[in-house]
C-alpha cells in the first residue's frame, strides 16, 4: 500500500484543492493495479490551540468544505479524511501516519505545485527501486 499524506490547517483548503485536483489528473498516468494499492490520508487541523476562530460557524463551514474535497480522491483504493484537535502539524502527522500497514508514504505538501505526470513518476520509481533490490530509500521529485 502506498499512503499519501497530507496535513493542512484551515487556511490551506484552496491549496487542498488544488492539490487533489492536479492528483485526479494524474491518476491517468496510472495503472488500476497502481491506484488498487494508493490510499489518502488527509488531516485537517481544527484544534482551538492552533487555529483562532472567528465564530462556530466558520469553523462549522470549514469543516464541511475540508469533507466536501474528499470526493476528489475516489479513485484511490481508500480515503481517510479526518479533522482532528490533536494532529497539529505535519510532523506529528508523520509520525502518526508511519503507523499504519501502509508500506510506503508519499509526504504532500499542499503549498508545493507539482507536474500531474509527478505521481506516476514516483510511483514507477518505487516499483524500479524495489525490484532492484534495495529496501530503504527516499524518492523526491
Amino acid at each position: 500500500m502506498i499512503e499519501i499524506v497530507i496535513w493542512v490547517s484551515p487556511v490551506d483548503l484552496d491549496d487542498l484543492e488544488k492539490s487533489l485536483n492536479r492528483l485526479l489528473i494524474g491518476k491517468d498516468y496510472l495503472t488500476m493495479e497502481q491506484k488498487s494499492k494508493i490510499r489518502f490520508n488527509v488531516v485537517m487541523c481544527i484544534s482551538d490551540e492552533i487555529v483562532v476562530w472567528k465564530s462556530n460557524t466558520i469553523k462549522k463551514e470549514c469543516i464541511d468544505r475540508f469533507y466536501s474535497l474528499k470526493k476528489l480522491t475516489t479513485w484511490a483504493n481508500e480515503s481517510n479524511f479526518i479533522s482532528s484537535n490533536t494532529i497539529n502539524g505535519c510532523t506529528s502527522m508523520r509520525v502518526k501516519a508511519t503507523h499504519s500497514n501502509a508500506k510506503y508514504y508519499l509526504w504532500l505538501d499542499t503549498d508545493i505545485i507539482y507536474q500531474p505526470e509527478t505521481i506516476g513518476y514516483m510511483i514507477n520509481a518505487i516499483h524500479h527501486i524495489e525490484t532492484s533490490g534495495v529496501d530503504k530509500f527516499v524518492i523526491t521529485p
